[in-house]
């Protein structure tokens, strides 16, 4: 009788950077004195750091959010120093082949069929804006679906994610109109690209809750209006109806749901129940001005009805920033947003993002020849 064998895990603890010394014998020749000195042994590389020490310190500082001198800090309390100047010369090294991939994911993602745009404040030191131009400072996150494939994009500067989704788009080659998902921002707008615009439902629903305390009874009401729509579109996603079956079932299910909404705010104002100027008012508001946009998943095939998925993306920027608190200089900010995006996309794609960055730094000149080869879903055929 065969009986499955049993397994044992047993779990170690060492430090992200792990360094072998190897001593190696010399000898001296007693007739000429030459010194010989014994070889390394076969398959260790003469560089010091290797592939996968960029991939760590890479992962470690833009993944996880963890500061150059608290790796540093820890690797030197665990014996193996590595210092903050070190580090930052190791992901230079590695991001010089990333680059090329960056600018391939901006092209894929520029041809994408939906794309959710939002921002977040950001810090340069080193930053001086050329005269008449804006001081303020953003990281902009992109993601973009281009069938099964998700790319996900950063970009770091003065612009917003408006102006920066429209120098996207005008890589884009595909002459459909994509579909923009956003909140209601003017920043968020793009004026040189034609887009189907859609506003976020969610930041409507956001309005409501936090007012709150104003009403509860009337808020109730509506945000339970709301959570049929969520519930409707959990169902959609769970039977893994295409875009078509999707947007019948909405319109089936949703419809009288938001023409009882947008009944209900009006009869807020017309009967005078809410002050218009009250927050309450400025909820209300909200949703009459950008119904149409608010509504767009009705109508339009594959339009969402909120921009979750980038405010999560976003998170990793704000974990970053919160614990490291600035760039330092502008290239600094580049290189950030060419490690996490190529991090990011990764994660979508399924893949390990430690073996995708190990197999960049691997494989340099072949990166640097064919980078449309080294995408997240395809590195692994090379």
């Amino acid at each position: 009788m065969n009986i499955d064998a049993g397994s044992f895990i047993t779990i170690r603890g060492s430090a992200p950077l792990v360094a072998t010394e190897y001593e190696l014998e010399k000898l001296r020749c007693s007739g000429c004195g030459q010194i010989f000195t014994a070889s390394l042994p076969d398959g260790i590389e003469k560089s010091k750091f290797d592939a996968t020490s960029d991939a760590m310190i890479a992962l470690s500082r833009y993944e996880l959010g963890v500061p150059m001198f608290r790796l540093s800090k820890i690797q030197s309390r665990m014996h193996m120093p590595v210092p903050e100047s070190t580090q930052w010369e190791r992901i230079e090294h590695l991001a010089a082949p990333c680059f090329a991939i960056y600018n391939k994911l901006q092209e894929v993602a520029a041809n994408g069929d939906l794309a959710y745009i939002d921002d977040t404040t950001a810090k340069i030191i080193d930053y001086s804006p050329p005269k008449n131009e804006r001081k303020g400072l953003y990281t902009t996150g992109v993601v973009s679906k281009l069938k099964d494939k998700v790319v996900k994009l950063f970009f770091t500067g003065n612009r917003h994610a408006g102006e920066n989704f429209g120098s996207l788009l005008k890589l884009r080659t595909n002459n459909n109109a994509i579909i923009q998902m956003s909140d209601a921002l003017a920043s968020n707008m793009n004026h040189e690209m034609q887009t189907i615009i859609c506003n976020c439902l969610t930041h409507c629903r956001r309005n409501f809750v936090a007012v709150y305390e104003e009403d509860p009874q009337k808020i109730n009401y509506i945000i339970s209006l709301f959570a049929k729509i969520y519930h409707t579109e959990k169902t959609v996603l769970s039977k893994g109806l295409t875009a078509d079956q999707r947007l019948m079932l909405l319109q089936k299910k949703c419809t009288k749901v938001m023409i009882k909404m947008r009944r209900w705010c009006l009869k807020m104002f017309y009967l005078n129940k809410v002050e218009p100027n009250s927050n309450m008012g400025l909820a209300i508001q909200y949703l009459l001005r950008h119904w149409n946009k608010l509504t767009q998943f009705l109508r339009v095939e594959g339009a969402p009805i909120c921009n979750n998925i980038v405010e999560r993306l976003l998170k990793t920027a704000i974990v970053h920033r919160k614990n490291s608190l600035f760039y330092k200089t502008q290239h600094g900010a580049l290189i950030g947003d060419v490690m996490m995006s190529l991090i990011q996309t990764c994660v979508s794609a399924g893949k390990n993002p430690f073996e995708y960055l190990t197999a960049i730094g691997q494989s340099r000149s072949s990166v640097f020849k064919n980078p449309d080869k080294w995408l997240p879903w395809n590195f692994e055929t090379n």
